[in-house]
C-alpha cells in the first residue's frame, strides 16, 4: 500500500512538511487510479501534476539549503535528480501501459519517504536548528 502522510514524516519545517504532505496526497490519488484501472489519460494528467509539485518542492528545498549555506547541498541536489529520474522511468511505464506502474510508484515513494524525507531532509532541519537559522 502507498504511504500516506503522518506526523512521523514531519521534519519540523512547516513549508517543507506541507509540501511533502501535498505530494503524498497526490501520489495516493494517482495510486488509487492505477489500482482501480481507471483512465490512462487521468493517470498521465495526475502524474504530470505530481511531477510539477515535486519539481516546485525541490526548487523550494534547494533554495532553503543555498540561502542557509547547507554544507550537503550538492549531494542533496544529486538525490533530487536521482528521484526525478526514477519518476521519469515510471512515467514511461505509465505511458506505455505497463502493469508495473502502481508497484514501481509505491517502491519509489516508500524510498523517498523513508530514505529521503526522514534522513536527508531531516538533516537540513537539524543543520538549521543547530545554527539557529
Amino acid at each position: 500500500m502507498i504511504i500516506t502522510w503522518s506526523d512521523i514524516l514531519s521534519i519540523g519545517h512547516d513549508t517543507i512538511d506541507r509540501e511533502h504532505k501535498y505530494i503524498l496526497d497526490t501520489v495516493t490519488r494517482l495510486y488509487l487510479i492505477e489500482v482501480d484501472n481507471k483512465s490512462k489519460d487521468e493517470s498521465v494528467m495526475l502524474f504530470g501534476e505530481m511531477i510539477d509539485l515535486i519539481v516546485s518542492h525541490f526548487h523550494n528545498e534547494e533554495a532553503v539549503m543555498r540561502i542557509n549555506r547547507y554544507p550537503n547541498t550538492d549531494h542533496h541536489i544529486e538525490l533530487h535528480s536521482e528521484l526525478f529520474s526514477r519518476l521519469t522511468d515510471i512515467l514511461y511505464l505509465l505511458e506505455t501501459g505497463s502493469d508495473r506502474v502502481a508497484h514501481e510508484l509505491v517502491q519509489c515513494i516508500d524510498d523517498w519517504a523513508h530514505l529521503h524525507i526522514l534522513v536527508q531532509d531531516r538533516m537540513i532541519v537539524d543543520y538549521l536548528e543547530a545554527n539557529h537559522l
